[in-house]
C-alpha cells in the first residue's frame, strides 16, 4: 500500500508561524511571500482541504504581511452552501475547495483575525471568491476596526449592491483607504448610488479640512488629504447611463478622486 504524503505547510514568513517541521509536514509550493516576507500572493484554484488549515493558521496570526492577495482563477459564482462541515468539505473535487461555505467561512475568519490585529497590511486583494452579504458583512467590519489598510480590491467578487453599500459604508469612515476596486461586482445603479454617497460624505469633509486651513492663511494640500483618490468600476455592465449619470454629477467638482473605472476622470467627463 502507498504511504499518504504528508501534508503541507506554507514557505517563508507564514511557515514560521505555521506548524512546527516535527509534525510532518512539507512545503507547499504554489503559496509563497516575497518581498522579504511582506507580500503573499497565491491562487486557491489547486488547494486541497487538507493543505488549507496551516494556511489559515498562519494567515490569522501572521502580522508582518504588508500585502495580501488570494486568487480564485475558477469561474464559479456560487458557493456550495450544503457544504458546511470538515466531513463534506474533504469530498470535494470538482472545484476549488474554498468554493464551499465550510472554508470560505474559515477564510473569512482568518482574514478577520488578521485586519483585527495587524497595524502593516496596507493591501488586500481578493479576487474571483463569492463574496456575498454574509461573507462579506463580517470582513466589513474587521476593516472597519483596521487603521492601516490604503486598497482594497475586489475583482470578480459579485459583491453586487449590497455588498457595495457595506463596503462604502466601512470605508466612508476610513479616510486612509486610497483606491476601491469593485471589477466586475455586478453593481447596477442602485450600487452607483452608494458609491456617489461615499464620495459626496468624503468630498463634504475634506472642504471642512479646506476651509480650516484657509482661516489659517495656509494654502490647502489637496494630494495629502485623505481619503479615496481612484475607483475601479470596470466590466460592470449593469451600471448603465444611469449609473454613470449619478457619479459624473458627484464628481464633476470634486477635487480628490483621481480616476473611475480605470479611465482618469478629465477624459470620462
Amino acid at each position: 500500500m502507498a504511504r499518504e504524503s504528508p501534508p503541507r505547510c506554507v514557505n517563508s514568513t507564514l511557515h514560521e508561524v505555521g506548524p512546527a517541521p516535527q509534525e510532518n509536514l512539507t512545503p507547499l509550493s504554489n503559496v509563497l511571500t516575497s518581498g522579504n516576507g511582506k507580500v503573499l500572493d497565491f491562487c486557491v484554484d489547486r488547494i486541497k482541504y487538507v493543505d488549507w488549515p496551516p494556511i489559515l493558521n498562519a494567515l490569522s496570526c501572521d502580522l508582518s504581511l504588508h500585502s495580501i492577495a488570494i486568487r480564485c482563477r475558477q469561474k464559479v459564482r456560487t458557493v456550495l452552501e450544503h457544504i458546511d462541515c470538515e466531513r463534506l468539505a474533504k469530498t470535494v473535487t470538482k472545484r476549488a475547495v474554498i468554493l464551499t461555505n465550510f472554508m470560505l467561512c474559515n477564510l473569512i475568519e482568518a482574514l478577520v483575525q488578521c485586519l483585527t490585529d495587524t497595524t502593516f497590511l496596507a493591501t488586500l486583494t481578493l479576487e474571483g471568491l463569492p463574496l456575498k452579504i454574509p461573507y462579506l458583512n463580517p470582513l466589513c467590519e474587521a476593516i472597519l476596526s483596521n487603521n492601516s489598510l490604503r486598497h482594497i480590491h475586489l475583482p470578480r467578487c459579485g459583491v453586487g449592491d449590497a455588498g457595495c453599500q457595506a463596503l462604502c459604508r466601512a470605508v466612508r469612515c476610513l479616510p486612509g483607504v486610497l483606491t476601491l476596486d469593485l471589477t466586475g461586482c455586478e453593481i447596477t445603479p442602485l450600487g452607483a448610488s452608494h458609491i456617489a454617497d461615499l464620495i459626496k460624505f468624503q468630498k463634504i469633509h475634506r472642504y471642512s479640512e479646506n476651509w480650516v486651513h484657509t482661516l489659517r492663511y495656509r494654502l490647502p494640500e489637496l494630494d495629502a488629504m485623505a481619503g479615496l483618490r481612484r475607483i475601479t468600476l470596470c466590466t460592470n455592465p449593469g451600471l448603465g447611463d444611469a449609473g454613470l449619470s449619478l457619479l459624473f454629477e458627484v464628481l464633476a467638482d470634486d477635487l480628490w478622486i483621481k480616476g473611475i473605472g480605470g479611465v482618469p476622470i478629465l477624459e470620462s467627463v
